[in-house]
């Protein structure tokens, strides 16, 4: 009589039943890969934006710390989106800050030409406040506490966000100068 042989091998659910298992690991793992790319663009946005408007802020309290001896707007007490200086009497020059709508960029400009441009892409808007205990734009903890006039006080609140890219992040840079030369 002859002896059945046995079969080495896997059967079909066997196998079924790995592919499945194959496959639920590799879900989660590209559930973890996509989690990671999302985080990683999320990230790259915020410090393409935030640099930038890093920038810009240290640019203008350089150049607001010395060059203003007069200030026209805004007035002490006042919250305006542009700002308007003198420097002193002997030069005669005139300067404006404000935010440029079609090129998203803080705009720096000397008797009327452009000298400067800052943050171009980024910036949505640009507040100046003056000379104020009390803020209502969400930079209150850079609002002095005193209640002393101090006209030479100037609060900056920059918004800023890549318009380019629809998941960027926005954010709120809040930077308070002194201007030296202020005296009213």
């Amino acid at each position: 009589m002859k002896k059945k042989e046995l079969q080495a091998g896997v059967s079909l659910v066997e196998v079924l039943i790995g592919i499945a298992l194959l496959a639920v690991m590799l879900a989660a793992v590209a559930g973890v890969l996509k989690t990671g790319i999302m985080s990683s663009k999320f990230n790259l946005a915020l410090g393409n934006i935030l640099a930038p408007a890093r920038h810009a802020a240290n640019r203008l309290s350089d150049h607001l710390r010395i060059e203003p001896v007069s200030v026209t707007s805004p007035v002490a007490g006042g919250s305006v989106t542009q700002m308007t200086y003198t420097d002193a009497p002997e030069n005669g020059n005139t300067y404006a800050i404000y935010c440029d709508s079609a090129t998203r960029a803080i705009v720096i400009t000397k008797n009327g030409s452009v000298t400067e441009t800052l943050a171009a892409g980024v910036v949505q808007s640009v507040t100046f406040l003056r000379d104020t205990a009390t803020c209502s734009y969400n930079c209150e903890e850079l609002c002095a506490a005193d209640s002393q006039a101090q006209p030479s006080r100037l609060t900056i609140r920059i918004v800023v966000n890549d318009g380019s890219y629809s998941g960027s992040p926005q954010r709120t840079l809040c930077f308070t100068v002194v201007m030296w030369n202020v005296t009213s």
